[in-house]
């Protein structure tokens, strides 16, 4: 018999005879079904405002210095164990925007995270915050708010695209935002070999991300205090980064 990728096989023609006589468990192991691949490479798209938000909830300011290679690394086995094949870290994209609307200390504390995520080999993805009016009808008055723009369709596009180049068997989406849902149900459809589930940040899992994608599941408040970068960060080329001393 000749075993290629893609074949469906029945477990049963690999078990030995005298094995098959040692009892119930190995009779149930006969009729396992399971489907051959060669690889399973992992890539997260993280959403990096809804983590952000997640961080916040949490009111530690500490954990904001997060190591996000380092936190995706702690949800390899559960995407191995989706697919019952070992997941490899392929690649990590984050989206995000640079708050300039904001204070000067923001902007420079933003810039100093996405050097230190340059750094462990992550790709940034920029969008803008777009300026809007907003009138509250308590205060009967109009002010200026901002609002991010573009991330959640660039997050569905790059999952598109990533799918089309057959970059990966296993996407890992790091957002609770349903805006994402058509882009992952397109996603599914066509390309059904592909694994895509979400993995939502603390206090931000969704129903209807969860419906479309049953094997999701949420960060641990615990995982991102065990997942920090160390303090100064020493970027590969020697430059040293300091955390915060404040958020």
């Amino acid at each position: 018999m000749t075993i290629t990728k893609g074949n469906v096989i029945d477990c049963s023609d690999f078990i030995p005879n005298r094995l098959r006589l040692i009892g119930p468990r190995w009779v149930a192991a006969q009729r396992v079904i399971f489907y051959l691949t060669t690889m399973n490479r992992a890539i997260f798209i993280v959403d990096g405002l809804n983590l952000y938000h997640s961080l916040a909830d949490l009111r530690k300011p500490d954990t904001k210095w997060l190591d996000l290679r380092s936190l995706c690394r702690t949800y390899l086995s559960a995407a191995g164990q989706i697919r019952c094949e070992k997941a490899e870290l392929e690649r990590i994209h984050y989206f995000t925007a640079i708050p300039h609307h904001r204070s000067s200390s923001k902007v420079k504390r933003h810039t100093l995270y996405m050097n230190c995520l340059r750094n462990l080999d992550i790709e940034i993805h920029l969008g803008r915050f777009k300026q809007k009016d907003v009138y509250c009808s308590r205060c009967k008055r109009k002010f200026t708010a901002h609002e991010e723009k573009e991330s959640d369709v660039a997050i569905g596009v790059e999952l598109l695209k990533q799918c089309h180049l057959d970059s990966f068997e296993t996407a890992v989406l790091v957002t609770g935002d349903t805006d994402i849902h058509p882009a992952v149900r397109t996603c599914r459809e066509m390309f059904p070999a592909k694994t895509i589930f979400f993995l939502f940040p603390y206090r931000r899992k969704n129903k209807e991300l969860q419906k479309i994608a049953p094997e999701s599941m949420t960060i641990k408040p615990r995982a991102y205090f065990e997942n920090q970068l160390p303090d100064p960060f020493i970027g590969a080329d020697g430059t040293s980064y300091s955390k915060p001393a404040s958020w």
